[in-house]
């Protein structure tokens, strides 16, 4: 499934009723009157890597350094594995696969074991993570949007505005790895 095909099925059950609400880190194209979509917030994109890996000493990394390298990516279910190939491309970078996984949290800490480096959005790095967190130069963030069959009900509308005051929760250890 591709990034707007991933929207789309969030849109999708969302107006069914599957889900009172669904972000979604893609534009969800076009939303016809029965839906209510919102840009909430940014997400940092980010590099994670092995302790030992070359560019493990940087404070930030740019896309070009990572020309060539082993990447632990993401299974075509995951809707991050076309959107990264496609920001790659355009970007002119080309990683090998060694690795994809369906589970989006699973990337960085397979980058740790040193089978790769994985790019993510940080809200995949959790606390205590035993490997390095880099940030993007320039930095990268992806907009996360909130997509709702109608008005939100009230339990939607807090979530989303909740999103929006705090942004998305990054443990502070990895947090401290980031440029600010």
């Amino acid at each position: 499934m591709d990034a707007a095909g991933a929207a789309q099925t969030l849109v999708i059950m969302a107006a069914d009723g599957g889900l009172p609400c669904s972000t979604s880190g893609y534009p969800p194209g076009p939303v016809d009157g029965r839906y209510t979509s919102t840009v909430n917030v940014e997400e940092e994109i980010v590099l994670t890597a092995s302790k030992d890996h070359r560019l493990a000493g940087r404070s930030a990394v740019g896309l070009p350094e990572l020309d060539g390298e082993d990447l632990v990516h993401f299974a075509p279910g995951n809707g991050l594995s076309s959107w990264l190939d496609w920001s790659l491309s355009a970007a002119g970078v080309r990683l090998k696969p060694v690795l994809r996984t369906s589970v989006t949290s699973a990337a960085p800490q397979l980058a740790a074991a040193g089978l790769g480096i994985a790019i993510s959005p940080v809200s995949a790095v959790s606390a205590g993570f035993p490997g390095v967190v880099r940030s993007f130069s320039p930095r990268w963030a992806r907009q996360l949007v909130a997509v709702t069959a109608g008005e939100p009900d009230p339990l939607a509308a807090r979530f989303i505005a909740d999103l929006r005051a705090r942004g998305v929760r990054v443990p502070r250890d990895v947090r401290n790895q980031l440029v600010e």
